[in-house]
């Protein structure tokens, strides 16, 4: 599932058109990566839109977590929360178990 955001993000610090550059080709381990992530089938499935959340996030997880169980995906419970700080637009990921 993904979160899509109502408009493109912009960070301040970003130039609005950085044109091509060196970072515009993903190297062959992250296009290998991006490849194996298309195939897992809960990253496949519908987008996520804010309306589709629960206003408590403990029902959303138990929601999600019940959903992974039941169809099988082979560790329902692996999560990597990502956050922004701002001004800067840094993100900062914590994946849990790696």
């Amino acid at each position: 599932m993904a979160l899509h955001a109502p408009s493109p993000l912009i960070c301040p610090s970003t130039p609005s058109d950085p044109g091509p550059g060196p970072s515009s080709v993903p190297s062959v381990a992250a296009a290998a990566a991006l490849a194996a992530h298309k195939q897992a089938p809960q990253f496949t499935l519908s987008e996520l839109n804010f309306s589709d959340l629960s206003p408590d996030p403990l029902h959303q997880f138990r929601t999600w977590f019940s959903a992974a169980q039941s169809t099988g995906v082979v560790s329902p419970e692996t999560v990597c929360l990502s956050t922004a700080s701002l001004p800067s637009g840094r993100v900062t990921s914590r994946c849990p178990g790696e």
